[in-house]
């Protein structure tokens, strides 16, 4: 706790002497110099230099090691995967995408393989200089941050990813679920405030496909006895509703995916079903606001889908914040405003004084700054087990749980 304090002052200072950071915590200067010791041997803060004496001993600085400490980020869509190498603050430094269709796992893991091996070149670093990395995917994945237990839109089942790609690479590997990796990316980079209690919905993920939710609550986001909580996409709004992928009828994901609507309007797209799918929204867009006839009922219901879900996580969780993301963000204002007033109209009169719904504010890169996030998470907590061992050694299961050093 004491490491995650000190860390988390120098993510948000930027750079600290020790007895600032010594009266913030309320540590001893002994404590705060052990600790930033073990920080530096992570390569997580560097010591930047000397302040000001004031008569005694110059002060020593430290700083985030934005110069040395780069962090990979995997995110898995439904129709490609994209490879980000940053730093600290969330600054791409090398980024990379490619379509994927079907993959099996061992052919995923050694695409990414090779596209972080391709990115570590280019930035002309040895791969073990890399601290981690991070795999986002759109399934359920287990309460170890290891293992993908399904992804039906990927075809994907029990498959131990963090351990395959860790185990080809030689770093530490971690897999989030998109949607938790979202709320992580807002909640360091955007404007979710820890101390709320915070939904976020994602609306869209590759080709408009997948809805998925994750809960906040004071900075925690919820995870449930597996590892599975927050699954929203797969609350039933209507029994007599199409077919979902997981096998039941009538899911909000079913329902209100963004590829559902735009293929509902192709009609009035003219021919833009070969275009990339965010120009089709786009266009959609464009119909929506000049209210065309045939779009707008479409559009209405839409909105209605998506006001039911929510109105229901609002009576059930009773947020102070509903944050929205996805590929949704395309249609901004256009979709939040009337979504807000259904909302409204829908949840009980006690529900409506203090909530608030709005767009993520984290604009591009969520997902890859999630799992940043995620990743310099278990940085600091794999420490208490393994002081002494810098992170890029640290490559065995056993290790994570603290039962090997």
């Amino acid at each position: 706790m004491n490491m995650s304090s000190v860390f988390a002052l120098l993510r948000a200072k930027r750079q600290l002497r020790v007895s600032e950071i010594s009266h913030i915590t309320g540590l001893s200067g002994a404590t705060i110099k052990y600790l930033l010791e073990q920080l530096t041997e992570m390569r997580l803060v560097s010591l930047i230099g000397e302040g000001e004496s004031t008569g005694g001993r110059k002060p020593a600085i430290y700083a985030l090691n934005l110069g040395e400490c780069v962090l990979s980020a995997v995110e898995i869509t439904f129709d490609r995967f994209t490879v980000g190498l940053l730093n600290l603050e969330g600054s791409i430094l090398w980024k990379y995408s490619e379509d994927i269709s079907n993959p099996s796992p061992t052919d995923l893991v050694r695409s990414i393989e090779r596209i972080i091996r391709r990115g570590v070149a280019t930035l002309a670093m040895p791969l073990p200089d890399v601290i981690g990395a991070a795999v986002c995917v759109p399934g359920f994945v287990d309460e170890t941050f290891k293992n993908i237990v399904m992804d039906v839109n990927l075809g994907l089942k029990d498959v131990p990813l963090g351990e395959m790609l860790q185990a080809s690479l030689g770093i530490p590997v971690f897999v989030i679920e998109e949607a938790n990796a979202w709320l992580l990316a807002e909640a360091e980079y955007g404007q979710a405030e820890l101390s709320e209690n915070v939904i976020f919905v994602l609306i869209g993920s590759g080709l408009g496909k997948g809805i998925g939710g994750t809960v906040m609550v004071n900075g925690t986001i919820l995870s449930g006895s597996q590892g599975f909580s927050g699954e929203v996409g797969h609350m039933s709004l209507d029994p007599d509703g199409p077919v979902c992928s997981c096998g039941r009828r009538g899911c909000w994901e079913a329902l209100g995916n963004l590829s559902r609507l735009v293929a509902m309007a192709q009609p009035f797209l003219k021919g833009s079903a070969q275009k990339p799918f965010p120009a089709q929204l786009r266009e959609l867009v464009s119909l929506i606001e000049s209210g065309e006839p045939g779009v707008i009922p479409l559009f209405k219901d839409f909105v209605a889908i998506h006001a039911e879900g929510i109105a229901n996580l609002i009576h059930i969780l009773n947020p102070g914040t509903i944050v929205i993301g996805g590929e949704i963000a395309i249609l901004g204002e256009l979709f939040m405003e009337p979504l807000r007033e259904r909302v409204k109209t829908l949840v009980l009169e006690p529900f409506r004084q203090k909530y608030q719904i709005r767009l993520c504010a984290v604009a591009e890169n969520n997902a890859l700054l999630g799992a940043v996030a995620l990743l310099i998470q278990k940085a600091i907590s794999l420490l208490k087990d393994n002081l002494g061992m810098p992170l890029h050694q640290i490559t065995t299961v056993h290790a994570w749980s603290g039962k090997g050093k």
